[in-house]
């Protein structure tokens, strides 16, 4: 087993397991949401067309600015991309806490939705921005924010998928006076000069 394997699944454990859900209290109106971005559909699309290709993939790891590269296994992608999946499924599961905005930007042709918790909500993220193409709606790339607490352990996570190219998972770990330490999953499937550090 590679070295950095137990890290990254403890990393995605806490991450995941943790993760602050939010349920509709009962009898509660519901909003209809049937226009919200289906995010979560289509990053399980990128999935599974990233593994039945069996594209190349390259990890990144990064600790405290000490980065190690491996490639990266078809057991290991699915197991980080979880992440990913359980964030979005619980979005999706709780919809009616978030209130979708859309800004056409006509310098870049692209419209960029975002979301964030309706005022007095909380929700599994702070904020998630995804940037379609407006000319075939095809996500470009998305964002998601979010904050939470484990242990003692403030984790400020940054989540982007990069359409046809790979994903990022960003921590910043705070706990008490000790200084921040941050962490970086960076995956690609790409060829290796499209990706820098």
């Amino acid at each position: 087993m590679k070295p950095w394997i137990p890290i990254i699944c403890s990393l995605l454990l806490i991450g995941g397991c943790k993760s602050p859900t939010s349920q509709s209290a009962a009898g509660a109106p519901v909003a209809d949401t049937s226009a919200f971005y289906p995010i979560g559909a289509f990053i399980r699309e990128q999935i599974e067309e990233t593994d039945i290709n069996n594209l190349p993939r390259i990890l990144r790891y990064t600790v405290q600015e000490q980065t190690s590269k491996h490639p990266l296994g078809r057991d290991s992608f699915l197991l980080i991309t979880r992440m990913f999946d359980s964030v979005l499924q619980q979005f999706t599961n709780n919809k009616h806490l978030y209130a979708e905005s859309i800004l056409h930007d006509l310098s870049t042709n692209s419209y960029t939705l975002t979301y964030k918790p309706l005022p007095g909500k909380t929700g599994v993220f702070e904020y998630a921005d995804i940037l379609l193409n407006d000319q075939n709606r095809r996500v470009k790339r998305m964002n998601i924010q979010r904050l939470y607490e484990i242990n003692n352990q403030q984790i400020n996570e940054h989540l982007s998928w990069r359409t046809d190219k790979g994903f990022l998972i960003s921590r910043t770990i705070t706990e008490n006076e000790a200084k921040p330490t941050t962490e970086v999953i960076d995956v690609s499937w790409e060829p290796e000069k499209k990706f820098q550090l």
